[in-house]
Protein backbone atom coordinates (compact mmCIF):
# COMPACT_ATOMS: atom_id res chain seq x y z
CA UNK A 1 0.00 0.00 0.00
CA UNK A 2 1.10 3.96 -0.08
CA UNK A 3 0.99 5.46 3.16
CA UNK A 4 1.56 8.79 1.85
CA UNK A 5 0.26 9.05 -1.73
CA UNK A 6 0.01 12.51 -1.94
CA UNK A 7 3.21 13.61 -1.26
CA UNK A 8 5.60 10.36 -1.85
CA UNK A 9 6.23 7.59 -4.23
CA UNK A 10 6.84 5.33 -0.94
CA UNK A 11 5.23 1.99 -1.29
CA UNK A 12 5.12 -0.47 1.49
CA UNK A 13 5.14 -4.21 1.37
CA UNK A 14 4.50 -5.96 4.13
CA UNK A 15 5.03 -9.67 4.46
CA UNK A 16 3.95 -12.27 7.02
CA UNK A 17 6.64 -15.47 7.83
CA UNK A 18 5.56 -17.90 9.77
CA UNK A 19 7.60 -20.44 11.85
CA UNK A 20 10.72 -18.15 11.22
CA UNK A 21 13.49 -17.97 13.15
CA UNK A 22 16.52 -15.35 14.01
CA UNK A 23 19.63 -16.53 12.36
CA UNK A 24 21.75 -13.13 12.69
CA UNK A 25 21.57 -9.80 13.46
CA UNK A 26 21.64 -6.62 11.10
CA UNK A 27 24.89 -4.62 10.31
CA UNK A 28 23.88 -0.83 11.61
CA UNK A 29 24.69 2.14 9.10
CA UNK A 30 27.04 4.28 11.64
CA UNK A 31 24.63 6.55 13.82
CA UNK A 32 21.86 4.30 12.87
CA UNK A 33 19.94 3.18 16.22
CA UNK A 34 17.46 0.14 15.39
CA UNK A 35 16.01 -2.36 18.25
CA UNK A 36 14.51 -5.67 17.11
CA UNK A 37 11.90 -6.97 19.49
CA UNK A 38 10.54 -10.58 19.71
CA UNK A 39 6.52 -10.44 21.29
CA UNK A 40 3.99 -13.33 21.27
CA UNK A 41 0.99 -12.47 18.58
CA UNK A 42 -1.40 -12.19 21.61
CA UNK A 43 0.40 -9.49 22.96
CA UNK A 44 1.78 -7.49 19.62
CA UNK A 45 -2.61 -7.02 19.17
CA UNK A 46 -2.54 -6.20 22.86
CA UNK A 47 -0.51 -3.20 21.94
CA UNK A 48 -2.00 -2.60 19.21
CA UNK A 49 -5.40 -2.36 20.57
CA UNK A 50 -4.40 -0.28 24.07
CA UNK A 51 -2.72 2.47 21.28
CA UNK A 52 1.14 1.44 22.28
CA UNK A 53 1.68 0.71 18.85
CA UNK A 54 1.00 3.90 16.77
CA UNK A 55 2.65 3.66 13.53
CA UNK A 56 -0.04 3.44 10.74
CA UNK A 57 2.30 1.02 8.68
CA UNK A 58 2.43 -1.49 11.39
CA UNK A 59 -0.88 -0.92 12.65
CA UNK A 60 -2.76 -1.67 9.23
CA UNK A 61 -0.52 -4.47 8.67
CA UNK A 62 -1.55 -6.06 11.79
CA UNK A 63 -5.24 -5.15 10.91
CA UNK A 64 -4.70 -7.18 7.72
CA UNK A 65 -3.02 -10.10 9.15
CA UNK A 66 -5.52 -10.86 11.70
CA UNK A 67 -7.80 -12.60 10.09
CA UNK A 68 -5.67 -14.74 8.14
CA UNK A 69 -4.43 -15.52 11.80
CA UNK A 70 -7.56 -16.39 13.34
CA UNK A 71 -8.43 -18.91 10.62
CA UNK A 72 -5.12 -20.71 10.85
CA UNK A 73 -6.01 -20.56 14.48
CA UNK A 74 -2.85 -18.68 15.59
CA UNK A 75 -4.86 -15.95 17.00
CA UNK A 76 -7.79 -16.41 19.00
Amino acid sequence: FHPQPSFTAVVFHPFLALEAEVVGRPALEDGELLETVELSLKEVYRLLETGEIQDASTALTLFYARPYLKAEGLLV
